[in-house]
């Protein structure tokens, strides 16, 4: 662990020369940094538990741009980093499904108090779209059991039906009165269910 440890002192450090040091230098250097680092945990930690914690780096460098309304470079250099060690879990499916889980309920809550950067609100709806049903799809790889993949799946559909379909919901599940978001990703997710339900039981149904 003395990679991660340095890793994060480093962050630290640059975190606090940016008031001292051009502050777009400085937080350009931070996602870099981080890069060069998680490059160095591969051998040391392996894929799987190295990608995971240079996910974690590469989301609170994420949080910490947005939050201070930083430049929109350092953000897409972060949101990289952190799609590619999303990527990099994918060898390995429970990682992938354990990560894109807790992304997903990243998404869904960051989603309603989106970063005031250009188009920040559109990744994160694309984001919260797409982490569930990476999850899904990792649950199926991890399992190798396609009806019990299509059972939670489902279940995670049906799950969406409330803030979808209840207008009541629009203070607590919808960004605006103008979010549609719930109701596309039910829309979206209900045929999904519905194809993906009609292959399986084509697929497994005894034959005579």
């Amino acid at each position: 662990m003395p990679i991660a440890v340095t890793g994060i002192t480093g962050l630290l450090l640059i975190e606090l020369m940016i008031g001292r040091l051009p502050r777009s230098a400085m937080a350009l250097a931070q996602p870099l940094w981080w890069g060069i680092v998680s490059l160095s945990l591969i051998p040391r930690l392996g894929p799987a538990p190295a990608a995971l914690c240079e996910t974690a780096g590469f989301l609170a460098l994420l949080e910490l741009e947005g939050t201070e309304e930083r430049a929109a470079l350092p953000m897409i250099l972060s949101a990289t980093g952190l799609v590619i060690c999303v990527l990099d879990l994918w060898s390995e499916p429970w990682w992938a499904f354990a990560t894109t889980i807790a992304l997903a309920l990243w998404a869904l809550v960051r989603r309603m108090r989106p970063y005031a950067t250009p188009l920040a609100a559109t990744a994160l709806d694309l984001a919260a779209a797409v982490l569930p049903l990476a999850s899904v799809v990792a649950f199926g790889l991890a399992t190798h059991d396609a009806p019990l993949t299509v059972l939670v799946g489902s279940s995670l559909v049906l799950a969406s039906t409330v803030p979808a379909t209840r207008p009541g919901t629009n203070t607590l599940a919808r960004r605006d009165p103008h979010d549609h978001f719930w109701m596309r990703w039910w829309n979206a997710g209900m045929l999904t269910a519905v194809v993906a339900a009609g292959v399986v039981v084509t697929t497994y149904w005894p034959t005579p």
